[in-house]
């Protein structure tokens, strides 16, 4: 277990990350900038973090982990009537519907319109999904595993496009995303 120090350093740091992403390029943010506005030394910071980098996945994985959670609890409720891929697809559908909570940090994040920073997210939003909410379950043909980590990977680079352009509301994404969903299931692939 982690003890409450550790836990506040490192949220300091993410803060000061944060922060200087919106003032300016993320490839013109150094340690030393980061450590000196979280108010720490760069030893400090280096004893919580390899590098910027893991700083910056680190709190994509906080977001993730922390939206994860929350649609894990609201599926909880509803997941028993489904089965196999409507069960995965319910899972992400509700996962998208709860990122929206961090919609303002997220966008915040890739308005530097930095190759680094969506790459890191969308590395992150992959791995959290499919290996959180992907049901991997051997009931699923060869052809729906493949159809299911397609799909997948299409709803990463959705929520990518979404989050870092905001060109519709999230109902209107939420129904685009179960359009296609339902469109894919009623295929030849799942039948």
């Amino acid at each position: 277990m982690t003890d409450r120090r550790t836990i506040r350093t490192k949220e300091k740091i993410r803060q000061a990350l944060i922060q200087l992403i919106n003032e300016r390029s993320y490839d013109k943010i150094n340690v030393i900038d980061i450590a000196e506005l979280a108010g720490l030394n760069r030893v400090t910071f280096y004893t919580h973090y390899q590098d910027k980098d893991f700083a910056l996945k680190d709190i994509f994985y906080q977001v993730i982990e922390k939206t994860i959670e929350k649609a894990k609890n609201i599926i909880a409720k509803d997941i028993n009537q489904k089965v196999g891929v409507e069960r995965s697809v319910l899972k992400v559908i509700t996962f998208i519907e709860c990122l929206d909570e961090y919609s303002e940090l997220l966008i915040s994040l890739s308005k530097t319109k930095s190759s680094t920073i969506l790459g890191f997210f969308e590395e992150v939003l992959y791995d959290q999904v499919t290996d959180n909410l992907l049901d991997k379950s051997k009931s699923l043909s060869k052809k729906e595993s493949l159809a299911v980590n397609f799909l997948f990977a299409g709803y990463t680079k959705i929520v990518l496009e979404w989050i870092t352009t905001k060109n519709h509301p999230k109902e209107e994404f939420i129904k685009l995303v179960k359009e296609l969903t339902i469109n894919l299931l009623n295929s030849d692939v799942f039948k």
